[in-house]
């Protein structure tokens, strides 16, 4: 089994032009992506909300790349 590990830097917590660019030349197939790992620019402290945010974004978007092939009540994945 082939494994790809890629490194997609964002300019904000909601920046997914550069994933985005890689789903569109068929470099990353959504349904095959099996873990994300993630760091946000967030300050720490209890008012931060960039990683929920962060993970709101990616999420809906990845749902929305995989609306032909998920059922009605599943959705990705995001731990």
């Amino acid at each position: 089994m082939k494994v790809e590990v890629f490194k997609i830097p964002q300019n904000a917590p909601d920046d997914l032009s550069r994933l985005k660019a890689l789903i569109e030349q068929k470099t990353i197939i959504p349904e095959k992506i099996v873990a994300v790992m993630g760091k946000t620019e967030g300050n720490g402290c209890v008012n931060d909300f960039t990683r929920g945010f962060a993970v709101a974004t990616l999420k809906t978007y990845l749902n929305s790349c995989m609306a032909e092939t998920l059922t009605d009540s599943a959705e990705f994945p995001i731990f």
